[in-house]
């Protein structure tokens, strides 16, 4: 796998912890889906929920190297993939980024083609 193994600048709450080294940092470009779906204690009421995220993972060139989908898994385009739990998130910052900033993941399963 390539890409950046520098952590990046994060807030503390999602900061790699000490002792640990990212393996890879990637962009991810895409849409996190929510529906409109009834309460499940009320059927006439209706709410919004996290239906799941859909993005492509790009390296620091710009060349697309896997993608992010539910699970949440982040599959790499050599065939190995990583299906893990959310563990922190942090508000945006600096307020000029686009979206909350998140510190992933404990994994849960960790496959790797045999090719």
């Amino acid at each position: 796998m390539h890409g950046s193994t520098a952590a990046p600048d994060a807030p503390a709450a999602v900061a790699v912890p000490s002792g640990n080294k990212p393996a890879m940092t990637l962009i991810g470009s895409g849409l996190l889906t929510y529906e409109c779906r009834a309460k499940a204690a009320a059927a006439d009421t209706f709410e919004w929920a996290f239906a799941g995220p859909d993005a492509k993972l790009t390296d620091k060139s710009g060349a697309t190297v896997g993608k992010y989908y539910g699970g949440p898994t982040w599959e790499h385009s050599d065939g190995s993939k990583v299906t893990g739990k959310q563990l922190a998130v942090s508000p945006r910052l600096p307020a000029t980024s686009r979206c909350n900033w998140y510190r992933l993941i404990r994994p849960r399963a960790r496959e790797r083609s045999a090719a």
